[in-house]
């Protein structure tokens, strides 16, 4: 759901077939989902807004819902090549090497990491261990809680075992 739920909501990416071949390729250049969704997102509010011209994004066009769009900016993040380049850094630094008023369209955690793609209010267990962790967002092995006990015993006893989960690419 978090590859839908990033090019649908994020990316107005509306067509299925289109959103998961934008993940096969995303998957196939190794890149991080949220990550990129975040940027993506980011960059397309800025060019609607026009912080952004087709001049700064190698002649783009980042409406919303151009699927084209993000499939070459996938391959330019991957390669590092123009416009790519400054996305690459992720969304918080991409933001700030735009300027303007593009920071107030970056959504991150902490040290400029992008959050999860769903709405983790409901989980406790997510939030207390994104907030402590120092690698970026936590999910919690489903074992959502609103008992402040438990959810602190949870993030104490999962946390590194999460982090090693998602070193290993099985998230």
């Amino acid at each position: 759901t978090d590859r839908l739920v990033g090019h649908d909501v994020s990316q107005g990416i509306i067509d299925p077939d289109d959103s998961m071949r934008i993940t096969d390729i995303n998957d196939r250049l190794g890149m991080d989902l949220k990550e990129y969704t975040f940027t993506i997102s980011m960059a397309m509010e800025c060019f609607e807004k026009g912080i952004l011209a087709k001049k700064d994004t190698d002649g783009l066009d980042l409406t919303w819902g151009n699927t084209e769009a993000v499939i070459t900016l996938l391959h330019k993040i991957a390669k590092r090549e123009g416009f790519g380049n400054i996305l690459a850094e992720g969304v918080m630094r991409a933001a700030e090497r735009i300027g303007g008023d593009a920071p107030k369209f970056a959504a991150y955690y902490k040290k400029g990491i992008a959050p999860h793609v769903h709405d983790p209010r409901a989980d406790w267990t997510m939030i207390l261990g994104t907030a402590v962790s120092d690698f970026g967002s936590f999910v919690s092995f489903n074992k959502k809680s609103t008992d402040a006990d438990a959810t602190v015993k949870t993030v104490v006893e999962k946390g590194s075992h999460r982090q090693m989960f998602d070193c290993l690419v099985l998230c």
